[in-house]
This record gives structure tokens, sequence and C-alpha cells, in this order.
């Protein structure tokens, strides 16, 4: 008895090995069906493309559709309004000057342009000004962006000291077939800051080879302190040198009005006897149209609220001119599954 029960129990044994050895060729044959083969993994800017949430280092990605949806002509204009960057040089912070003028430079967390790096395909990007390694972003076509990848943390320990603010990496089109045209106005209410943008993008995919070529012009209107109405009578603070203190309530000054630097004058001034005169158009001396006087500055300089003489708000911009072309046109050539030849040119003014 004890002798058949063993070889019942050894059949069984015997029974079940083999179906679990049948189960599990089954499961690894299944596995190897469903096994996919990668033949290219895009890496850029050193570290593989994945979800930016996830990554060690957030990266925050903007898609080039996006930038059209949103009506951006210059990529600046979008990464100024990102809540990790700041305005550098733009044609809202260098009026009133002679260098840099118009120029576009982002500003990562505050920490200067020279400290933001800027890469175009993964590569630095010739600077837009002598002496300073900031890129110009009025050189970058927006219709040429495929994505911008922005990293704003450990990046100097991949690209050195310019990239201790972070990274914006801006990807372009490498390929596109057919015609594209973008064509834009912005007209506001008031005159001054009109904003014109016409573009044309164009390629074509033959073979092994293919190209795309953008070709766009842009121009931004300038807007004065003239042309909008609460600047030209804006409220003027001045502190007050008489005031005994902080606490005084005439420790500050003001009004609405223009603020008027008496001492310089179209037809010229002078001062005799404590009275200011000028010339008429004639050439003849007139004592010289002064508004209300404002406290003394502390260099001892009187301003007036309205009145003759240089008037800050008609030789002060918001916004200067700027006029842009850009040409971009990327090319490439596959000689073989592990080889490519490529080339861009850009041509801005």
């Amino acid at each position: 008895m004890n002798s058949l029960s063993l070889t019942a129990k050894a059949v069984r044994y015997g029974i079940f090995a083999a179906a679990s050895l049948t189960a599990s060729t089954f499961v690894y044959a299944q596995a190897e069906e469903q096994t996919e083969t990668f033949e290219r993994i895009e890496v850029t800017g050193s570290k593989i493309k994945r979800i930016g949430e996830l990554t060690p280092t957030p990266v925050t990605v903007i898609s080039g559709d996006g930038l059209i949806d949103a009506g951006v002509v210059n990529v600046a204009d979008l990464l100024h309004k990102m809540p990790n960057t700041l305005v550098g040089l733009s044609p809202e912070t260098t009026n009133n000057t002679v260098f840099a003028s118009g120029l576009n430079n982002t500003d990562l967390r505050g920490l200067g342009s020279d400290r933001t790096l800027v890469l175009v395909n993964g590569r630095r990007f010739v600077a837009g000004a002598p002496g300073s390694g900031s890129v110009d972003l009025n050189n970058i076509p927006t219709a040429m962006v495929e994505r911008i990848e922005i990293t704003t943390g450990g990046a100097s320990a991949v690209y050195g000291s310019d990239a201790i603010a972070g990274v914006v990496n801006i990807i372009t089109k490498k390929s596109f077939d057919g015609i594209s045209v973008d064509v834009s106005t912005t007209q506001p209410t008031e005159d001054g800051g009109e904003e014109k943008y016409a573009s044309i993008t164009f390629g074509s995919e033959i073979g092994k080879a293919n190209f795309v070529t953008n070709l766009s012009w842009a121009r931004q209107g300038q807007l004065s302190f003239m042309d909008r109405e609460f600047l030209r009578e804006a409220p003027i603070v001045v502190r007050n040198q008489n005031a005994t203190g902080p606490d005084d309530p005439q420790a500050v000054v003001w009004g609405y009005g223009q603020q008027v630097l008496a001492s310089y004058s179209k037809t010229g001034t002078f001062v005799s006897k404590g009275t200011r005169y000028s010339f008429d158009e004639n050439g003849n001396v007139r004592p010289m149209e002064l508004g209300q006087a404002l406290p003394p500055l502390t260099s001892g300089r009187v301003d007036y609220l309205g009145g003759e003489g240089y008037n800050f708000a008609e030789n002060s911009f918001i916004k200067t001119p700027l006029d842009r072309i850009n040409f971009f046109s990327v090319m490439s050539y596959d000689i073989n599954e592990n080889h490519k030849m490529t080339m861009e040119a850009s041509l801005s003014k």
C-alpha cells in the first residue's frame, strides 16, 4: 500500500512539474513576442528626453505650436512671461540708452543674462553683444522653433559657470514638407506700439535628404510716454527736502503732470538776477515760462511740474522700435543608419 502511494505521489509530482515547465515556457515565449526594439534614442543637452516633471532636475518644455497659439512673434516675449525668468535686456529695458538698445536677452532666476546659457539644438549660439556671452533671441525665428526646454538647476555641472542660472535649449525643426505662411499684426487702441509679422517656411523630404528654410520679418513700433494718457499726466512723487522726518505728512510731495528740467531748452536758456530767460522764434530774449517748482533734489537741482525746458515724458520711451529680418535653413542627408550629414545656416539683421 505504501509503495503504491509513493508511486502515485511521484506521478502526480511529475505531471505538476511538466505543467509548470510548459507554462513557464509559454510565458517566456509570450514575453519574447512582446519585446519592442528601439532603433534611435534622442539625447538633447546631455539628458535623455523624458517627462519633465519626473526628471531629477525638472525641465519645462514649451512646444513651437504653443508659441504660435500665443500669438508670439519673438521667442523672448514668451520667455519673459515665464515665472522662472526675468526680463534681461529688451526693447522695454534699454530705453534712452545708446548701447544694447533693442537686444532681447533672457535672465533665469534673476542671476543675470551672462549666467543664463542659451543653446540652439544643444550647441552654444553666437553672443548678441561684444564682451557678453548672452544670446540675442532676436536672431532665432519663432517659426523654426520645434520646442524650448528650460532647466533651472544643476546645469552648471554639465555646461560650466555660464549656466549657473540654468539653460534654455531651443530645438529647431529638422524637417518639413510643404509651405507654411504666417502673417499677423497687433494694433493697440491708442497710437504707438504697433507690431507686424510675416513669415514663410518651406521644405521637402526627398529620400534620404531633407531641408527646411524660413524667412521672417518683424517690426515693433516705438511706444513713447506721450502716446499714453496715463503717462502724459502721470503722478509725480518727490521727496520734500524740508520735511522734519519720515513721519512728517509733508515728507513727500506729489502731483499730476509732466516733470520738466528748466535748465535745458530747445532754444537755449540763461539766468540773470534770479530770473530765467529764453528766446522766441525771432531770437528775442523773453522770460522763460516755468511751471510749478518741485522741492529741490539732493544735488540742488530744481525740477518743475509743467512749463518749458527738457520734458522727460517727451524724451522717454516705454519701448524702443525694433525691425528684424531672419533667415534660417537646416539641411541633412542620411549617409547610412549610423551617419548623417547636416548643415545649419543662420543670417539675422
